[in-house]
């Protein structure tokens, strides 16, 4: 399974003191390439979740968050932080990763489980289930303490969801 949210509060508020911390002491040390010390924060939610719930039943639900587990940890490197953060929500911290690898990365796990038939069970069909994604980029949150940067990463999940759903959305103009 996936962490708890009890283990993301702590786990990110370490990640955002160790990234803060390399800035404000980067002229100190020796040159390295950034984007070890870049991070990104990914805040995923099911898609229509309630719906599979309601119809299917609890038991084919849980089968669906174990696939969709199985889907992200495949799809991320040891080091990045999976958890779940309540309900159908996880969120995923992405570290020592360029820009555009936490973008990739995203849009890959978006695709991956679009694509994915989810055996719910032995009397319904394959189902097509999706995500929503909210992301941001340490680089885009320098000043930001944690408290900011998860409302930033809300908004722009709750986005993707009223923007029709099965999307990423990674910056304000989206």
């Amino acid at each position: 399974m996936a962490n708890n949210r009890r283990f993301f509060n702590e786990y990110f508020e370490i990640e955002v003191r160790r990234a803060m911390n390399f800035l404000e002491h980067r002229d100190r040390l020796e040159p390295s390439k950034n984007s070890d010390m870049n991070f990104g924060l990914a805040m995923i939610d099911i898609d229509n979740f309630k719906h599979i719930n309601d119809t299917c039943g609890h038991l084919v639900g849980d089968k669906v968050l174990k696939q969709v587990i199985k889907i992200l940890k495949r799809n991320i490197f040891s080091r990045d932080v999976l958890c779940r953060y309540g309900g159908d929500e996880f969120t995923l911290i992405l570290t020592k990763t360029s820009s555009c690898g936490i973008l990739k990365a995203a849009e890959k796990i978006k695709k991956e489980i679009d694509e994915h038939k989810f055996d719910f069970c032995v009397d319904h069909e394959s189902q097509h289930v999706t995500i929503s994604m909210g992301l941001v980029n340490f680089d885009e949150v320098l000043n930001k303490k944690g408290e900011a940067i998860l409302k930033l990463v809300d908004d722009r999940l709750l986005r993707a969801k009223s923007y029709g759903r099965n999307r990423v959305v990674y910056n304000d103009d989206a």
